[in-house]
């Protein structure tokens, strides 16, 4: 199963519904650049260019998702990724793989219970189609 079809499948579980996928970085950047947004969910290794960047980019904007709350998904444990992820705004890394119950709770952390991933709450997933 392609990761995307697994972070969509983790979402619904946990009552998430409202669900934008995009495949690239540039499609990610147009959507999140004209529509409002809840919350990201950002593959580190989204192309052309990385979630790092992108993240960069969002944080630099005008548009009211600068401020959006982004989680970003790894597989580089490594200190120094993670550093750079949080140092560009990302609000949140988790290490893959990941629970649907992990990626709730951090849903929950970064919008607050007020907004948790319930029926119809919106939050929005940005990734990479890559294979693990």
């Amino acid at each position: 199963m392609r990761m995307a079809e697994l972070l969509v499948s983790a979402l619904r579980s946990v009552g998430v519904t409202a669900i934008s996928r995009f495949t690239d970085s540039s499609s990610t950047w147009m959507a999140l650049s004209t529509r409002k947004f809840d919350a990201a969910i950002v593959d580190f290794n989204l192309k052309p260019r990385g979630a790092v960047e992108l993240t960069r980019d969002i944080r630099r904007s005008k548009h009211e998702n600068a401020r959006l709350p982004l989680i970003g998904i790894a597989t580089n444990r490594a200190p120094a990724t993670l550093t750079s992820a949080l140092m560009a705004g990302m609000t949140r890394v988790v290490v893959r793989p990941v629970s649907a119950e992990t990626l709730r709770a951090r849903l929950i952390e970064v919008c607050g219970n007020r907004n948790a991933p319930s029926p119809g709450s919106g939050v929005y997933e940005a990734e990479d189609i890559i294979e693990i």
